[in-house]
């Protein structure tokens, strides 16, 4: 019986162009010469250069995959869940604040029509 397990593929896209270049292509001419190839690779060799670096280090794997040009990510336990966020409400548009003020005016005048009775 087959395995059900999927196992992913990576690819890498190779662009080559040595310049101007064309190609025929039935009876056109590409101007971009340039050939873009489709070539698989195993995902270790993204780890290569970060294990020869601690390679003398007896390190766990979260240690040894760490980019030092990349920002920084706070560790979970360094996060405050129980302070508020520090968002400021966005400014209300001009537009916005003459509709209220006439809201505010029509409501008024319709109460005065409205006690007349």
């Amino acid at each position: 019986m087959p395995s059900k397990t999927r196992k992913t593929k990576k690819e890498d896209i190779l662009a080559i162009n040595d310049g101007h270049r064309s190609f025929f292509y039935g009876e056109s001419i590409i101007e971009n010469g340039t050939v873009h190839l489709i070539a698989p690779f195993n995902p270790i060799f993204i780890c290569l250069p970060f294990l020869h670096k601690t390679a003398d280090k007896f390190l766990e794997i979260d240690e040894i995959l760490v980019d030092e040009n990349m920002k920084r990510k706070a560790p979970e336990d360094d996060e405050y869940p129980d302070e508020k966020p520090i968002v400021k409400k966005p400014k209300e548009s001009i537009q916005a604040k003459k509709l209220q003020a006439a809201s505010k005016g029509t409501k008024s005048i319709s109460a005065f029509f409205a006690k007349k009775n």
